[in-house]
Formats: structure tokens, C-alpha cells, sequence
């Protein structure tokens, strides 16, 4: 079954920290992830199938490899939008559950730095807080 249009179909994990979150200086409110939580590994950008999460009973806390970290959502129009391409490709090696849920993001490869760092900042200003759930700025200042 596909899915309904504008739901998230894939999950980012994204690090609790300064350069991966853009906070307002005034309010020191979290605004959204930064450019810098969507930057691709030379393999493409690893993120965690929403569908294949709920057929293992997980759900978007459990892509983080740590506490600490948060978790962005993807749309299908978001990942179309940037030109990429969702491809399955689950992780082995990983011994939690999720692992099979993993897939990569690609379509970087020969990209100039400031076409792939538009690709990131284009998903990063677009990306929902899927946990801990909410609208970023509940999220605390790192």
C-alpha cells in the first residue's frame, strides 16, 4: 500500500547538538535541523523506512543510536523535490531491530559542495520533528 500523500515515509536521526540545530539567538528556540544533519556519507544519506519500522513494531525513537539524539521526517514530495532517490538497503550489522528498516537517500553523487549543501539545506528547512514529536522549538537549545 502506498502511503498518504504528505506523511513521512522515512526517518534521520540527527545528533542533540550546536552544529547540527539551528536555534534563534533571540529565543534561543530550536528553528530546525541545520544543513549539516543531512550531509550524505559517500554512499548517500542513511535514513529509516517509516513502513518497514511499523511492520518490525518500531517507530521513529527507535532509529536513534543514542538517547540523546532526534529524529527528522522525510516526505516522499520532500525527497522527489531534492532530486534524490529512497533505496533500500538495510543494515546488516546492526544488531537492534531497525536494522533492516535502513535505506539510503542518493542521487549526490557528482554534485558540486554547493549543489549537495542545497539538496541538505532544502530537506533540513522542510523536515518535521518526528521524535520526540512536536514542533522543533519544544525541542531544548543543545
Amino acid at each position: 500500500m502506498a502511503p498518504e500523500e504528505g506523511s513521512v515515509v522515512a526517518h534521520r536521526r540527527i545528533h542533540h547538538q550546536p552544529n547540527m540545530l539551528s536555534v534563534d539567538q533571540a529565543t534561543q528556540l530550536v528553528l530546525r535541523p541545520t544543513s549539516a544533519a543531512f550531509d550524505p556519507d559517500d554512499d548517500g544519506l542513511s535514513v529509516y523506512l517509516d513502513a518497514e519500522l511499523q511492520v518490525l513494531g518500531l517507530g521513529p525513537r527507535d532509529v536513534r543510536a543514542v538517547a540523546s539524539q532526534l529524529v527528522a521526517g522525510l516526505t516522499q514530495k520532500m525527497i522527489d523535490d531534492a532530486g534524490l532517490t529512497l533505496v533500500e538497503a538495510p543494515d546488516l550489522d546492526d544488531q537492534h531491530p531497525r536494522g533492516p528498516a535502513h535505506a539510503l537517500l542518493q542521487g549526490w553523487e557528482g554534485l558540486s559542495l554547493k549543489k549537495r549543501k542545497a539538496k541538505s539545506r532544502a530537506l533540513s528547512q522542510s523536515a518535521p520533528c518526528t521524535y520526540p514529536g512536536g514542533s522543533w522549538s519544544d525541542v531544548p537549545c543543545p
